[in-house]
């Protein structure tokens, strides 16, 4: 089963870099969920709303019920929001759950919110480059959380993707290496 969770991961989680794509994988492990949020993207094209803004989390949450996800660490300085008016096309959810805060969070902070149309990069994103973070809730399930299994895929005007993927049975620590050494050779190849 790990192995099919793993090729599942490789084909369908690991973002075309040269297209632009943000990916959460949203694993379970132990008695813990962790979520990891990697990936980049063209930010030339987006529409700055507010910039910046100050955050409300210090280490990531989800709302499920409305197509929210945050990762990273959210240090002292303020967070850029992009929106989109119009134009993202994908589900208005990846589940019913409502607002959960992570418990801590790890690497920069970066999200995705379809109810505002947004996504939420640190102020210094520089377009183009990788970026990744994590988030981490403890004692809770995916199930717990409200969050529906399978990929999640919505698609920016600049048609560069937001992928959701959730994993629900309990992932090692060598799914996550080998899940981030084949994006490490997708990236290094793509150059």
């Amino acid at each position: 089963m790990q192995l099919k969770t793993l090729a599942i991961t490789l084909l369908i989680g690991v973002p075309s870099l040269s297209q632009g794509a943000l990916t959460f994988h949203i694993i379970e492990a132990g008695d813990d969920v962790r979520i990891l949020g990697f990936g980049s993207l063209d930010t030339s094209s987006f529409l700055e709303i507010q910039t910046p803004i100050e955050p409300t989390f210090s280490g990531g949450g989800t709302e499920p019920g409305f197509a929210v996800i945050t990762v990273g660490v959210t240090p002292a300085d303020l967070l850029d929001v992009d929106q989109f008016n119009e134009g993202i096309q994908g589900s208005s959810d990846f589940g019913s759950g409502s607002l959960v805060f992570a418990d801590f969070g790890e690497g920069s902070p970066i999200g995705f919110s379809f109810d505002m149309r947004a996504v939420i990069l640190p102020e210094d994103y520089v377009s183009g480059s990788f970026i990744s973070g994590s988030a981490t809730y403890l004692n809770t399930s995916i199930a717990e959380m409200g969050v529906s299994e399978g990929a999640h895929v919505w698609t920016l005007p600049s048609d560069q993707t937001i992928t959701i993927l959730t994993v629900p049975e309990p992932a090692s620590a060598s799914l996550f290496s080998l899940a981030l050494t084949g994006l490490l050779f997708t990236r290094r190849r793509s150059r």
